[in-house]
């Protein structure tokens, strides 16, 4: 089961990007897609998201 985290997003390249929880910046997910629901996000915009046990892992919603 995924854990939803709320973190920074810290780069987008298409439709996936990277995010790090809030508490802790050094946890870089790997590459979360990002649902086309979500709209544009950018660098430094607050997301929450969920990172599965195969580290997959998607953005549920731009905050």
């Amino acid at each position: 089961m995924g854990m939803v985290y709320k973190g920074r997003v810290l780069s987008v390249e298409e439709n996936k990007c990277r995010v790090a929880p809030f508490e802790d910046i050094d946890q870089v997910s790997a590459k979360l897609l990002i649902p086309d629901t979500i709209g544009e996000l950018k660098k430094d915009d607050a997301v929450a998201y969920t990172v599965f046990q195969d580290y997959s892992g998607v953005v549920l919603a731009k905050l």
